[in-house]
């Protein structure tokens, strides 16, 4: 079967609730963990100045408009290359530390090469194309005791050990179309801009400056994203659901991270609403891969259709 022949199949609509949160000198996306998210679609709050978002079925705004998605000059992954990265020893969800398919590799390969990712072609800009990904790479590596503890900080630990990782050739090179997209065991705890994996976030995208001329895109995926607050499909359903989230805003808005403002290095951003993922958390969908297996991701928000899609 070739990646031509995966197709999308649509599944019951979950409540998930998106945190968007602006931080003191950038601004990131994290998915929020709530512990009502199973029992009902009403209002989540964002932290800082953010006013809170309303995730309603029909994703109509607040004040009775469309969410829209618009172009502020960043960067897009025109082919993304997803390296997976395990952090360290430790136990695992199955499928994260397991080399045979289904694993986060054959999920990360099945999405990259399906539909899920050829109609990101609505937002190409000018001067670039989204076209199909690909899995680069999974490395374990070996972080340094420092950045490796119960708490794990984004600042503090994950970027400092991330850069260290890829200056000494134990993780491959970032390109232009780099994704790092980052595994913990479970027990670990990670923190950024005031909240954490346990209490708050499920899972966020985020970017870092290796040098003046290149930057080093991650996705951070903690063993809590799988857990029951996080979606309805405990385990690797919940994983997929928050993978495929950080994977397209990544394509569509990598350099997030390093954003100051609402304005450029932002990619595809909604200010009121968030990034195409965010506008639609609350809809599951199921993909079929071409190896035959059923990964279960999220829809995106497409402007042109005015509607959250998969393909």
């Amino acid at each position: 079967m070739t990646a031509a022949r995966a197709v999308i199949r649509t599944v019951d609509p979950f409540a998930e609730r998106e945190d968007f949160v602006k931080g003191p000198v950038r601004i990131v996306a994290r998915i929020t963990l709530v512990a009502a998210l199973l029992a009902t679609f009403g209002t989540g709050s964002r932290a800082g100045a953010t006013p809170p978002l309303r995730n309603e079925l029909n994703h109509r705004a607040r004040d009775g408009g469309m969410p829209h998605l618009q172009y502020w000059g960043g960067s897009v992954l025109t082919n993304v290359k997803v390296v997976v990265v395990l952090w360290g020893s430790g136990h695992y969800t199955a499928q994260v530390s397991r080399t045979t398919a289904p694993n986060v590799a054959s999920f990360f390969t099945a999405v990259t090469a399906s539909p899920y990712v050829d109609w990101l072609r609505e937002y190409n800009p000018r001067n670039a194309k989204i076209g199909r990904g690909s899995v680069a790479a999974r490395v374990v590596i070996t972080p340094a005791t420092v950045n490796n503890g119960s708490r794990i900080d984004d600042v503090t630990n994950l970027r400092p050990e991330l850069l260290h990782q890829i200056r000494a050739g134990r993780l491959p090179a970032p390109d232009a179309n780099t994704l790092y997209a980052i595994f913990f065991p479970s027990g670990r705890v990670i923190t950024q801009g005031g909240s954490d994996s346990a209490n708050g976030f499920c899972a966020y995208h985020s970017t870092v400056r290796l040098s003046r001329s290149r930057n080093v895109r991650y996705a951070v995926l903690p063993a809590t994203a799988a857990g029951r607050k996080c979606g309805p499909a405990p385990g690797f359903g919940n994983l997929g659901i928050a993978a495929s989230h950080e994977l397209a805003e990544a394509i569509t808005d990598p350099d997030v991270g390093l954003a100051t403002r609402v304005g450029p290095p932002l990619g595809w951003y909604d200010p009121l609403y968030g990034e195409i993922a965010d506008i639609c958390a609350g809809n599951a969908t199921t993909l079929i891969g071409a190896d035959g297996r059923a990964y279960t991701v999220q829809k995106l928000w497409s402007n042109r259709r005015q509607a959250c899609v998969a393909s």
